[in-house]
């Protein structure tokens, strides 16, 4: 049967990927105490007699007399080896095997696999060999029979049996292993529990793995498979950035310059981007851009605004056709931003960034769809496109879709799915959305009055950035109400 993906570490070890397979993986129980206990019993009833043949164990007593040191005796093994002399290699081997060495039982294996002794291949040996070099502790043979079963060398495939041995590398801290499992849920999202593949990725995190160090973050950030910490989050994606990693500067400094639930720092996040932009990375150039142009609001938090400079880094991510620089560009080119006014032009980019699937691009397109400002007025494929872009889950995208239907452009007027979608896009952290959705119970419209959700609905949206919420608060704090009117019947 054909398999849609598989990630051996074979594959990593030759920097390659082999397409693949499906599975289902066994979880660790929480018996695993139990079964490291058992692991030692049975590595103590292994005995020379179970891997080795007499004829070899009475041949090693002499070369074991001669040399009781397994270390030294692999290395006059690998020193034959080198001159290829398999059977004098064979007998060093053979003779630290005996002593339970399992380096040397898995060199024993290999000769025996590639048919150096005899001239012709014993695979059923070698795998018995390889077999107990792993039930005596060896990482390295328990990987090893993981991607034979894995890539059904030697043996017929077998990927539970592969996932049930890479579980045991991982249980024993294996980065390769612990790499291994984290691909596979990533690329087959029910292969495992988003908990404990979180648990895969902190391991890996011990290890240095920035790749981990990301999505342990990002899990952490959303909380998913763990609790959410945001600052945690920021901990680890800062630790990855420190080390130079260019997505954990863009990650970093998103954060610092939007997230208003943690301690906001965009002068920092624009050094980082500074950063991952002048190596060429054309996120962090187009978000540069827009951070330290004036079509952002961040000069009192310590920004200084230069709007030629920022439209310079998103003509350069630009040069890389980057979707979301298409969608900045044209905004700079609409309001005359660092560059002359060119309607048409910031059109152009609208359209690109669409076609490349930027949903902020679908937006600004929609909008200019809705005014007929540089393009034909359509107020129907305004709200087939923000529809998609809300499709993707982009807040500010579900907050104008909530618009369209609050105010019936390009749909028929309905208020019970503006809220809907004034809600969703809240819950998301738009601050629009946020200060929209307080508006409808401001105004009772599709939905009762309620001043105390208004009230604590402004709050929010003046906590995460949105400035008109400030005025209503004043207000409020002036007369004590918002003469509320009640349409609810509209």
């Amino acid at each position: 049967m054909k398999r849609p993906f598989k990630y051996s570490l074979l594959a990593l070890s030759l920097g390659v990927a082999i397409a693949g397979y499906k599975g289902v993986l066994p979880l660790p129980s929480s018996e695993a105490t139990t079964n490291d206990k058992l692991a030692v019993e049975v590595q103590d009833q292994i005995s020379a007699s179970d891997y080795l043949t007499a004829d070899e164990i009475s041949a090693n007593q002499l070369t074991l007399a001669q040399q009781p040191d397994a270390l030294k005796l692999i290395e006059d093994g690998d020193q034959a080896l080198s001159s290829n002399d398999y059977f004098a290699a064979y007998k060093f081997y053979s003779a630290a095997a005996q002593t339970k060495n399992t380096s040397a039982i898995i060199k024993l294996a290999e000769l025996l696999e590639m048919g150096a002794i005899g001239g012709e291949p014993k695979i059923e040996r070698a795998l018995k060999l390889y077999q107990t070099a792993s039930d005596l502790g060896s990482i390295d043979a328990t990987l090893l029979l993981a991607s034979f079963y894995e890539l059904g060398i030697n043996v017929p495939e077998d990927i539970n049996k592969a996932s049930e041995l890479y579980l045991t590398a991982a249980n024993n801290e294996s980065p390769k292993a612990l790499r291994w499992l984290v691909e596979r849920a990533r690329f087959e999202p029910g292969f495992a529990k988003k908990a404990q593949v979180m648990q895969w990725n902190l391991s890996l995190v011990k290890t240095g793995d920035m790749k981990a160090m990301l999505d342990a973050g990002n899990a952490y950030y959303s909380g998913t498979g763990v609790k959410q910490d945001k600052e945690m989050a920021l901990k680890l994606f800062e630790d990855a950035a420190e080390q130079g990693n260019d997505s954990a500067h863009t990650m970093l400094a998103e954060i610092l310059l939007y997230d208003h639930d943690v301690d906001r720092n965009p002068a920092q996040a624009v050094e980082w981007l500074k950063e991952s932009a002048t190596n060429g990375n054309p996120r962090a150039q187009a978000m540069l851009g827009i951070a330290i142009s004036s079509l952002n609001d961040l000069a009192p938090e310590g920004i200084t605004v230069d709007d030629k400079d920022a439209f310079h880094w998103i003509e350069k991510s630009l040069e890389q056709d980057y979707p979301l620089s298409h969608s900045y560009a044209g905004q700079f080119y609409l309001s005359s931003t660092g560059t002359k006014q060119d309607i048409p032009r910031a059109v152009e980019h609208f359209i690109r960034g669409t076609e490349l699937g930027n949903a902020d691009a679908m937006v600004n397109l929609g909008w200019q769809l809705i005014h007929g400002q540089g393009i034909e007025k359509d107020e129907k494929r305004a709200f087939e496109l923000i529809s998609a872009a809300a499709d993707m889950n982009y807040p500010n995208a579900i907050y104008n879709l909530g618009w369209m239907y609050e105010n019936g452009i390009g749909t028929k007027q309905d208020y019970e799915m503006a809220i809907k979608l004034y809600q969703k896009s809240a819950d998301l952290d738009d601050p629009s959305g946020t200060y929209n959705l307080a508006e409808m119970y401001e105004k009772g419209r599709g939905i009762n009055a309620n001043t105390e959700a208004a009230l604590r609905l402004y709050k929010e949206a003046h906590r995460i950035g949105d400035t008109r919420a400030k005025e209503k608060l004043d207000v409020y704090a002036k007369q004590g109400d918002f003469q509320v009117e009640n349409n609810s019947n509209v």
